[in-house]
């Protein structure tokens, strides 16, 4: 496993890491699903182990992926190997007593969502704490930063960072405090955050964490233009018919650009990432121990300059 810099905090992390939102399973807030389906807890054990030995070191979950059970599987498989691993959760969202859902974040609640997921996790600290998407509101009042301070401050994380949904709100982030890092949404159909964001965590010494960088999955061409997601499986409604079929137009462009380059469309993907260096890891989810090796293969063979630039430049306004 190629290793990278994680920004500006001393620390070296396997480029490609572990997203840890899929083997949650299904999850409910709000009316909404926010899971990805069923899933194995047994494979869901098994990816995690595969990945361990295939040299992942970076885990990121959230206390919101399965309501925790995320979380739980992590702490189970990886906390005898607690020294080899970092651990990135997050925290801020909130299921409420009768479901529905809001957003806190506040010291008192943060405090305490950081203690269930050390719980969860079985482990006294995190490498890495991150507020789960706030609103560009909260970012202006900036009351946040001071909360991160404080986990901070606390020893129960060494580094803070956010989640954002938008490279705009990662560019605000930047204008009002210093962090350690961004995660934010970055894949071949959706590359806004590298014109700007990304120049601007860079001078700034903060890590850019690359999320779906799979496109929710459709990039790794499993799934036809009439592919209907299951009802448990909240792409259900990211991804209805009409627009399936309006997407699969852009991943069928992209399996002829990297034809005869990449064996497998999903390995492409991740490389086209990993092209950026500014990126410090990129983290897809894995439901298998087959999906690991898969995603970990990506870091053996860069794409070709002249690729990149063809994916860069043919998609470069679609922001999926």
């Amino acid at each position: 496993m190629q290793q990278r810099a994680f920004g500006g905090t001393g620390v070296s992390v396997g480029e490609i890491g572990f997203g840890a939102w899929a083997i949650g399973g299904p999850a409910e807030i709000g009316g909404r699903q926010v899971g990805w389906g069923e899933v194995s807890d047994e494979d869901s054990l098994r990816a995690i182990r595969r990945a361990f030995r295939l040299g992942v070191t970076f885990f990121d979950t959230a206390d919101v992926y399965g309501l925790g059970h995320s979380e739980e599987l992590l702490g189970a498989e990886l906390h005898r190997e607690r020294d080899g691993v970092f651990f990135a959760t997050k925290g801020g969202n909130v299921r409420r007593p009768d479901g529905s859902h809001a957003k806190d974040f506040s010291l008192a609640h943060l405090e305490s969502a950081l203690d269930g997921s050390l719980r969860r996790l079985r482990t006294d600290h995190v490498d890495l704490y991150q507020l789960h998407n706030p609103t560009p509101e909260d970012i202006e009042r900036g009351e946040i930063f001071g909360v991160l301070d404080r986990l901070k401050t606390s020893g129960k994380t060494r580094f803070v960072g956010i989640s954002l949904s938008k490279p705009e709100d990662g560019l605000a982030v930047l204008a009002r405090a210093h962090i350690d890092a961004i995660q934010v949404v970055y894949n071949a159909l959706s590359q806004r955050a590298a014109r700007e964001l990304f120049p601007a965590a860079e001078r700034a010494g903060v890590a850019i964490i690359a999320r779906v960088p799979l496109a929710w999955g459709l990039l790794a061409g499993r799934y036809a233009a009439r592919h209907v997601f299951a009802a448990d499986d909240h792409r259900s409604h990211l991804f209805p018919p009409d627009r399936m079929a309006e997407i699969s137009k852009h991943v069928e462009d992209f399996r002829t650009i990297v034809h005869g380059v990449s064996d497998r469309p999903a390995q492409a993907a991740l490389r086209f990432v990993l092209a950026d260096p500014r990126v410090a890891v990129v983290i897809p989810g894995a439901k298998t121990a087959i999906q690991v090796e898969e995603n970990v293969s990506a870091t053996f063979a860069p794409l070709p300059p002249k690729v990149v630039a063809e994916i860069s430049l043919r998609f470069r306004d679609v922001n999926l």
